[in-house]
């Protein structure tokens, strides 16, 4: 085991309270010798049947059942039964709570759409107005509403005139536009729609694309694909064979080279903006005429098309180009490899020489700047997430918000890499973003001056009202002596973190913990396992499997567990890769060591591992295996559910709880989470938790800490409980 950990800091949080204090403790267990002539020690023996079973109903969140047996139950009632009364109490109130405020966020999106349902958008600028406030309406409806939203006369106008614009700005080379809006709004609100997100996913391709062949503000077209060689693809297939997760889809790469290869003559031709790389514009019927040919040639041929239909294709695509069109062969040999890695899954990829740099910052995780997390979605610079306590945080900047310009200068044509070399720079040097809210019209200018960023691996969000500076901030319940950390990321330096913390919090005579991993992206595969041993002491944590080489498993060791106190697990969308690992082992049915609180993981389900091997100054990420739990079943990729069109992925909590309107951006902020292998670490540049919110907010939070509580009085500990206001009684007033 490793010995190791950090001090973190929280606030407070229970939920609203009203009346006396409470004291529950079990009697000891009963003498079996004095039990048949002793009435009390039958009664306590009931009792105590009693409330196991009550408790195992609150911690599967069966919280009526729960209600109805401590209100029907016949024998006298003990300190603990009125205990576990006060905590389902507390949580009927959250229900009631989050259910109001569900109809409350109903109501006001209804009221905000109701100007656009007495006068219809005109244009694109008030559609957007009107899709954010259905996008807002339709989160808020249940799955058996969703069709009926969708046949509501307004919304289908709506989604036809939408459809109607981004038609007429694709016809104008404006990809990025017809996309956002258009597309964009078409397939978050129709799931379901195949031609959607077939549109979609084109429309992004062709804007990607345009912004990859155009000049940048930080960098030319050619400089970004400085040193790319065919022998870098070449070299990325021999690893695939041989090391990914399964039998590579050629077919698939296949079909992917050859849509990429469709597209690069109109993007070339029509773009709106006109790329700045050469090319021979006269050569571009001929390319299109051949493209066209290879389609038809291997629409002959049986599918699926095996390695060797995949190289033909490349290299007669080469050859093609040097006959029209004449592109830079670096360029081209990047672009027909990136689709192709595509086609694969979301997190194989091709580092080229230019981009090595800044792919190494984000597995260092140290670097100057503000603290925000970057994705370009189309023509959006989106914030994925800020870290806290960072100059991003400390003004006010939000995940989600969109940078619209940076020092005055427009992001549109900006790059993520470009953007982050803008947003960076020396520490102590300042920098403008001009921020806006997504579908809004106004925009803001926030100066931050730039700081060393470390990304923590510990957060030390301060919980408890009125502390001092120098307080203790790692107990969440003080007078319970129950603790609360949250782990941000999975980093070389993860493990010791957390155990220091740890030995801190046991030294306060801990008595149970919340593990926070909301927004949590993942990072270092063996700081999970770490993280998993401190709190099992034998048995599996994890299999990873590849396709050919024997699978890898870990073990928990005995040396350095923790004691076995109550453990609570918190987890919600954005809780990814190692997150899950961590998660799905300790509510493994082989350990049940915690219970899971919150919505499903994201469903990463895979290892990434990065390569050399593709050479002269390249890198390779590339997917190696699928992770098992302890008990053998596997934590199911997002992408491969989405695949087959079910929602079947990830970590399920135990007791699902939704988080509150204003905390859901942090698990709404999508969202790809990394696990590498052991000596590497990637956080994916597109989403990173927010700042843990306030205690009004969290209700998430304060049904962990009941769920705690609920454990203290199972295991017959001594507990102290505020009383919550009945809501029945309330309905009374």
């Amino acid at each position: 085991m490793w010995k190791q950990g950090i001090i973190v800091g929280l606030w407070l949080l229970l939920p609203t309270v009203f009346g006396i204090m409470i004291w529950a403790a079990e009697t000891p267990a009963p003498n079996p010798a004095t039990v048949q002539n002793d009435p009390s020690e039958t009664s306590r023996q009931l009792n105590k049947a009693l409330i196991d079973t009550v408790c195992e109903k609150i911690l599967a969140g069966e919280y009526s059942a729960a209600e109805t047996m401590l209100d029907t139950a016949i024998i006298p009632p003990s300190s603990s039964c009125e205990s576990l009364k006060a905590i389902v109490t507390h949580l009927r109130t959250i229900d009631e709570q989050l259910q109001k405020e569900v109809t409350d966020a109903r109501s006001k999106a209804e009221a905000d759409l109701k100007p656009f349902r007495d006068n219809p958008p005109a244009n694109d600028k008030d559609r957007d107005k009107a899709f954010s406030i259905l996008l807002r309406l339709r989160n808020l409806l249940g799955d058996h509403q969703q069709a009926e939203f969708l046949r509501d006369p307004f919304v289908k106008k709506l989604m036809q005139d939408a459809q109607n614009s981004a038609d007429a700005l694709r016809s104008q080379g404006r990809w990025a536009d017809a996309y956002s809006h258009g597309l964009f709004w078409l397939r978050i609100l129709d799931k379901d729609n195949l031609q959607y997100e077939k549109q979609a996913d084109d429309l992004i391709a062709r804007a990607s694309l345009a912004l990859a062949l155009k000049d940048g503000p930080c960098d030319t077209a050619a400089d970004r694909f400085q040193g790319v060689q065919k022998d870098m693809l070449l070299k990325a297939i021999t690893t695939l064979d041989f090391r990914y997760v399964e039998l590579v889809d050629y077919d698939g790469m296949v079909r992917a080279v050859l849509d990429e290869a469709e597209r690069i003559p109109d993007v070339l031709e029509k773009s709106a903006d006109p790329v700045s790389i050469s090319f021979r514009k006269e050569g571009l019927p001929g390319f299109r005429e051949g493209i066209g040919q290879f389609r038809a040639m291997l629409d002959e041929r049986p599918r699926p098309y095996p390695k060797e239909i995949f190289l033909h294709i490349v290299e007669d695509t080469l050859a093609l180009n040097t006959e029209t069109i004449r592109l830079s062969e670096p360029i081209l040999v990047a672009l027909l490899s990136e689709t192709a890695m595509s086609a694969l899954d979301p997190y194989t990829t091709l580092v080229w020489p230019a981009d090595v740099n800044q792919f190494q910052k984000a597995i260092t995780q140290e670097f100057d700047g503000i603290g925000v997390r970057l994705s370009k979605q189309g023509k959006f610079l989106k914030i994925g997430g800020i870290i806290p306590d960072t100059p991003a945080a400390r003004a006010g900047v939000e995940a989600g918000e969109l940078i619209v310009a940076v020092d005055g200068q427009s992001t549109e044509a900006m790059s993520s890499n470009c953007a982050v070399e803008k947003i960076a720079g020396p520490r102590g040097t300042t920098v403008t973003l001009t921020i806006q809210k997504p579908g809004a019209t106004e925009s803001r200018n926030v100066i931050l001056t730039r700081a060393r960023i470390v990304v923590p691996s510990i957060s030390t969000d301060r919980r408890r009202d009125g502390e001092s500076p120098g307080a203790p901030k790692h107990l969440i319940d003080p007078e319970n002596r129950l603790g609360y950390i949250r782990l941000s990321n999975f980093v070389e330096n993860t493990t010791a973190d957390l155990e220091r913390t740890l030995t801190q919090l046991e030294a306060q005579e801990l008595r149970g913990l919340i593990l926070d991993l909301r927004g949590n992206p993942g990072g270092l595969l063996q700081a999970a396992i770490e993280v998993v041993d401190l709190f099992i002491e034998e048995g599996p944590i994890l299999q990873s499997k590849p396709r050919f080489l024997f699978p890898s498993f870990w073990t928990a060791r005995r040396e350095g567990t923790h004691p076995p106190y109550p453990l609570v697990v918190i987890i919600d969308g954005a809780s990814a890769s190692a997150s899950e690992i961590v998660a799905g082992a300790l509510q493994d049915p082989k350990h049940q060591r915690a219970t899971l609180v919150g919505t499903r993981s994201f469903g990463k389900g895979t290892v990434q591992e990065i390569t050399n091997a593709t050479g002269a100054g390249s890198q390779f990420k590339y997917t190696t295996a699928q992770y098992h739990l302890p008990s053998g079943q596997p934590v199911v990729s997002r992408y491969m559910a989405e695949r087959r069109h079910t929602q079947d992925w990830g970590i399920v909590p135990d007791i699902e709880v939704k988080a509150s309107r204003p905390n859901r951006r942090m698990s709404e902020t999508n969202q790809q989470g990394e696990s590498s292998d052991l000596d590497n670490s990637e956080d994916n540049e597109e989403f990173q938790a927010a700042a843990v919110p306030s205690k009004e907010e969290d209700p998430q939070l304060a049904v962990g800490l009941l769920i705690l509580q609920t454990k203290l009085v199972q295991s017959g500990q001594l507990i102290q409980l505020a009383r919550a206001e009945d809501p029945k009684a309330r309905d009374n007033k």
